[in-house]
């Protein structure tokens, strides 16, 4: 069923708000070194929903682009705001929220989805209030839920202004629908907020094949360098295991480029250590499926894309964050604490290969049962036509009040 929310025969559209700078590229088809996981998934929905027949668009960042162009899918990319822009010391006001409420009105949207926890967030509720339309918040790491409130910081450890964390508050308070990653996450916000929360896992293809492993054992780590994401306990868990060859690939995200210096310096003195640096998304993919493991050592996430891979793949994961204790609870690797505990357990699996077979076939069995595009993409969809059924029954109920 099709809900028109604005207009005999128009399409249900949605626009997913974006402060990234990388989504502009991605969805205009240029392969990048260093891409975020929640930058993956949104742009992954958001071809799913084109090809679905809905009028999607996101708001990019202004990198000197004309006001809209067109990317993959025929998504419609809608030039926002430079973190840069406008009078230095008055740049939110002067330049990001005049541009990003232009750009929102452009959009047209009838659902306007923000990933993560911001400011933004509480712009694009507002504005979705003021206009008639429906506003998601949907949460993008385990600290969302708590982003903002005291004695809280954000995922670099930065304090968070007042003024931020009102209009954060704000869209959670007003926003129409909060969705979760985990069931972990649901929880932090009802105990934090006294909110609720619908979750949705994140997804993965699993239509790749299950690589050849050959001979030689690889441990695998990818991500950007972020100091909750901790590459340096790789490094140790490498130095630990001469034996056993390893692989670094990631770019240094901007704030954080001496961590990414360090660790490069660093591991060009391990011999047992290769660091490939940032690499194209799709480039990653062979990797994991020649991986014998896939090591994960961050202190937080949301849903670890890296994770999804690995099992995708048939790979056994050995990580310092359990999602909703999945790994545990499902046998799809380890879950661990301490370097030792990270090298005891990598060493465990390459000496065992029938033991990493048998993992590697449960996890793939698992994101196929739970993460793949068929299971979540029609979740997905539900909720938003379910949103514009909302806003459908509330037109016709003004209606009905005016006509009476």
């Amino acid at each position: 069923m099709r809900y028109l929310a604005r207009g005999t025969g128009q399409q249900n559209s949605v626009c997913f708000v974006t402060r990234s700078q990388s989504l502009l590229q991605l969805l205009g088809g240029e392969e990048l070194a260093v891409t975020g996981g929640a930058e993956v998934q949104m742009s992954q929905i958001a071809l799913y929903l084109a090809a679905k027949g809905w009028d999607v668009s996101f708001t990019v960042y202004d990198m000197g682009q004309d006001d809209e162009v067109i990317g993959r899918g025929n998504i419609r990319l809608i030039r926002g705001y430079r973190h840069d822009g406008g009078v230095p010391g008055l740049r939110r006001l002067t330049h990001k929220l005049p541009r990003l409420w232009r750009a929102l009105v452009r959009a047209d949207a009838d659902v306007y989805v923000i990933r993560g926890a911001s400011w933004v967030a509480g712009l694009v509720a507002f504005f979705a209030r003021r206009k008639g339309r429906r506003s998601v918040v949907w949460m993008a790491h385990d600290r969302d839920p708590v982003w903002g409130l005291p004695r809280h910081t954000d995922v670099n450890g930065q304090r968070i202004s007042f003024l931020d964390a009102a209009l954060y508050r704000y869209a959670l308070a007003h926003c129409d629908l909060i969705v979760a990653q985990t069931y972990a996450q649901r929880e932090l916000l009802r105990e934090a907020r006294n909110l609720e929360a619908v979750v949705v896992p994140n997804m993965v293809s699993c239509e790749g094949e299950i690589g050849s492993r050959g001979s030689v054992n690889r441990v695998l780590w990818v991500g950007n360098f972020r100091p909750f994401k901790r590459p340096e306990m790789l490094l140790e868990v490498a130095e630990k295991l001469p034996h056993i060859q390893f692989v670094m690939i990631g770019g240094p995200k901007i704030g954080h480029e001496r961590l990414y210096e360090d660790c490069q310096r660093r591991a060009a003195g391990i011999p047992n250590l290769e660091f490939l640096g940032p690499l194209p998304f799709a480039e990653t993919d062979r990797y994991f499926s020649e991986a014998s493991v896939v090591l994960l050592t961050s202190e937080s996430e949301g849903f670890p894309n890296v994770l999804l891979q690995a099992w995708a793949h048939g790979t056994p994961t050995v990580s310092t964050f359990d999602p909703d204790g999945l790994i545990q609870e499902h046998g799809l690797g380890y879950h661990c604490h301490t370097v030792e505990e990270m090298a005891t357990r990598i060493q465990q699996l390459v000496s065992d290969p029938v033991l990493r077979d048998e993992i590697g076939k449960r996890a793939r069995e698992y994101v196929a049962a739970h993460h793949s595009p068929e299971v979540i993409m029609p979740r997905v969809e539900e909720l938003l036509l379910g949103l514009l059924a909302q806003s459908a029954r509330t037109t016709r109920a003004r209606g009905h009040s005016l006509g009476t």
